[in-house]
């Protein structure tokens, strides 16, 4: 018996962001379940699962095991979709672009991170990300 690989992956997402929360005080792993209900394909369900993993979790998981478990597609835009640390934004989002496995996926996360629905009691913070972080992403995501 074999398990499905994006069912892996899903599993994986589950264990690598064990004991997190995110800015409205829900298990994080929510956050990427969320943004693979939204997409159809094998690659993206598998990179929506995992795009936050390496980033938030490096002990946890990484680029290789992505490699070695989904293949080179899924680990390339793994690595498109990973900040790096000290990075500005906008060459992170230029290295997202590129890669349209990437760019499907931060689309549905951009879209998810500015439903301010999700907070309970939404702050001023919360309004001026959206406003000034996630509308310009996926404004320069989409031309």
């Amino acid at each position: 018996w074999k398990l499905n690989d994006v069912l892996l992956a899903k599993l994986i997402c589950r264990v690598v962001h064990r004991g997190q929360v995110d800015k409205a005080g829900e298990k994080y792993y929510k956050h990427p379940y969320a943004i693979a209900d939204k997409l159809s394909g094998r690659e993206e369900k598998i990179l929506a699962y995992l795009h936050d993993a390496v980033e938030d979790q490096p002990q946890r998981f990484s680029r290789s095991k992505a490699r070695k478990l989904f293949g080179e597609e899924v680990a390339v835009g793994l690595d498109a979709i990973t900040h790096r640390e000290g990075e500005d934004y906008q060459t992170y989002l230029q290295r997202v672009k590129a890669n349209p496995l990437a760019k499907a996926v931060k689309l549905c996360d951009l879209h998810h991170n500015m439903d301010l629905s999700r907070i309970q009691n939404p702050t001023e913070q919360d309004r001026m990300r959206v406003q000034n972080k996630y509308i310009p992403a996926l404004k320069f995501l989409k031309e």
